[in-house]
């Protein structure tokens, strides 16, 4: 089958640009003209069809629309062909966690704490969905930036199921843990047990989410070697190496310490499942509340004492902090941030400005009641 722009299958995905290409196939955005909604469409490339048999393909692909998730690429439609397979899915257009990364680090820039809490807690939310799958857990085996996606709200969603099985994987055979002595999945991001070669579960997702928030808060991988580029073997040597504290950022411990139980090389230390891990993760989100909402009080009296803030906050995180202070009825220490705390509404997905403005709409609002005087 013939893929190009302008291309169109079954008379109703037509073919745009194409947008990537990796070890697996070639993905390309379209249009389905029957729904009028953009769509994105991987294709299989050939030599994966010959090491693949087609219904494992096609399997994938259930499994993901079966999970129907907010924070799981959804599957509309599977098409095969006799040298092709088609799988459609939604449309991601503000591309992969690492992309992101890679052009904030250029910049010297990187993710806000806010932001890196609010995408943690989506991944969360999608592996309690796909370990939760009523067919039997779904664990993904290659967690990564590469495959985690964003949409246009800049909601971060699992992609990339190609690895994912149902229920456990069992220990590789001793002859076979000699000759490979790992399972599947991507060098760096490799789970001790699939390092070692082990039993896998549901909690061989959760290191990854380990790992990937490491990455997020510290703005490095957390097994690196100033001798290496990458040493991912040293997260299962013994003794095991301790990681160096996350200090790039005012955070609060809680958040370390969630982190390093991800990150913990026994599976039975870490939580039993991503549903424990939310609940755990939302005393975090509280502390870090308290942590943000006292940083944002500090830059105000900074501001109307007309000194210099001790607080440097970006921008998500101003808009977080004043969504914070709206919540504890801190009306006119929100409203004066978000006018002179250093706002830039540019640096915002649309969706983060349409609530920091409506913030402040009721900020105003509500300090103009306060002001009113009672008549007599």
């Amino acid at each position: 089958m013939e893929i190009k722009p302008g291309t169109k299958i079954k008379d109703r995905f037509e073919i745009r640009q194409h947008v990537e290409a990796g070890g697996y196939g070639q993905v390309w955005e379209g249009y389905d003209i029957e729904l009028k909604r953009p769509i994105a469409l991987k294709r299989l490339l050939r030599t994966t069809l010959g090491k693949v048999d087609k219904t494992e393909i096609v399997l994938e692909a259930q499994r993901i629309a079966a999970m129907n998730h907010p924070n799981i690429v959804a599957v509309y439609d599977v098409i095969e062909a006799p040298d092709d397979v088609l799988i459609v899915m939604e449309y991601l257009p503000r591309g992969s966690l690492h992309s992101r990364l890679r052009s904030l680090s250029k910049n010297s820039l990187w993710l806000s704490a806010s932001e890196g809490l609010r995408l943690i807690r989506d991944v969360l939310c999608g592996l309690e969905a796909a370990h939760g799958c009523p067919s039997g857990a779904i664990i993904h085996r290659d967690l990564k930036p590469q495959n985690i996606l964003f949409d246009r709200n800049d909601t971060a969603k699992i992609v990339d199921f190609g690895q994912a099985v149902i229920g456990e994987v069992g220990p590789l055979p001793t002859w076979e843990r000699k000759a490979f002595g790992e399972h599947e999945g991507t060098q760096g991001y490799k789970s001790p047990e699939q390092l070692q070669g082990q039993k896998l579960d549901a909690r061989t997702d959760l290191f990854n989410v380990g790992l990937v928030a490491y990455l997020i808060f510290a703005a490095v991988h957390p097994f690196t070697d100033e001798r290496f580029l990458f040493t991912h073997r040293e997260m299962v040597l013994e003794p095991y190496r301790r990681l160096p504290e996350i200090d790039r950022q005012p955070l609060p411990k809680e958040l370390e310490i969630f982190i390093l139980r991800l990150l913990e090389t026994d599976p039975s230390n870490r939580f039993e499942s991503a549903t424990q891990a939310l609940s755990e993760f939302e005393h975090v989100e509280n502390a870090f509340k308290d942590h943000l909402r006292d940083r944002c009080i500090r830059h105000y009296d900074a501001l109307r004492a007309g000194q210099s803030s001790p607080e440097v906050l970006d921008s998500l995180d101003l808009a977080a902090g004043i969504a914070i202070l709206k919540q504890n009825r801190f009306f006119a220490q929100a409203k004066l941030l978000y006018e002179k705390g250093g706002l830039e509404l540019s640096q915002l997905s649309e969706a983060t400005r349409r609530r920091v403005n409506e913030d402040y709409a009721l900020c105003g609002r509500r300090l103009d009641k306060e002001v009113e005087v009672t008549p007599a």
